[in-house]
């Protein structure tokens, strides 16, 4: 059998396969190129299904047309013979490329016409295949200053003269670990700071600051190895980085299986592990 008959038609039986799960219909077997014992005669199917419904056993018998030219009446009707020969059965005739409009005519309560092919840009006429976002990420910056304590230098004996410069330590917010007195890690200046902009929702560019009790800062000076804080302050600073976005929703289908008479469409997935109807 040639490769491109035996892939298409295996591919079908796939489908079918997806479909009666996603009925929730029972199938007892779902198989490819199997031969059906009639009443006068075998018959070949392209695929053969076995399900049940409501206690009830039922068959189809699956044939496929990977024809370049659009399916003909007679071939309908050849179907139709076969299936007036196969108690219990309907049939499926699956087409690569439609029906002529005798073969639809043609087609009785027991055949049952569709379309198996790759999705093409007309599939797409009435949905949406492409959304298109900017997603903007806001990200806060700040600069810290820690303001010190002087009265608490000058209780401490500490020598502050007009000499004596106490300026704020300025760091990043993320080098800054507080204490108490005894020298219990405290929050962070990163967690107070976040505190407070959530409390006071500041905008970029907005200097603020807010006084602290019994805090205090560690120093690799002997003199002073810690030291008590009296205010924090920070600089709120916001970079805005916009990320263009693009979902292709025709990534996720590669195949369309389509009902001809009912006009219900079918959309399947690369590998054949999924199907959703669309139509």
């Amino acid at each position: 059998m040639h490769e491109k008959w035996k892939t298409f038609e295996q591919r079908v039986v796939q489908a079918f396969n997806l479909m009666m799960n996603e009925d929730l219909v029972s199938a007892v077997s779902v198989e490819w190129n199997k031969k059906v014992q009639g009443t006068h005669t075998t018959h070949q199917s392209d695929g053969h299904v076995e399900y049940v419904v409501a206690g009830t056993t039922r068959r189809i018998f699956i044939e496929c047309k990977d024809h370049a030219r659009p399916v003909e009446q007679g071939e309908v009707l050849k179907l139709a013979a076969r299936i007036s020969d196969l108690p219990g059965y309907t049939g499926i005739m699956v087409s690569r490329n439609g029906f002529q409009k005798g073969a639809k005519n043609a087609a009785n309560s027991g055949i049952s016409l569709f379309t198996f092919r790759e999705q093409a840009d007309v599939d797409w006429r009435n949905y949406i295949r492409e959304i298109h976002l900017s997603l903007v990420v806001i990200t806060p910056g700040t600069e810290v200053f820690v303001a010190l304590d002087g009265q608490w230098m000058l209780d401490q004996g500490h020598e502050v003269t007009k000499e004596t410069r106490v300026e704020p330590v300025k760091s990043e917010i993320n080098n800054i670990r507080f204490f108490s007195e005894d020298g219990s890690p405290l929050k962070s200046v990163g967690e107070m700071i976040d505190e407070h902009v959530k409390t006071n929702s500041p905008s970029h560019g907005d200097t603020l600051s807010f006084p602290v009790e019994d805090i205090y800062i560690k120093t690799t000076t002997k003199e002073w190895p810690h030291i008590k804080v009296a205010k924090i302050g920070y600089k709120y600073t916001e970079s805005k980085t916009t990320i263009p976005m693009r979902f292709d929703v025709g990534m996720w289908i590669q195949f369309i299986l389509k009902n001809v008479i009912e006009g219900t469409d079918f959309a399947l997935d690369e590998g054949l592990t999924s199907i959703t109807k669309i139509g």
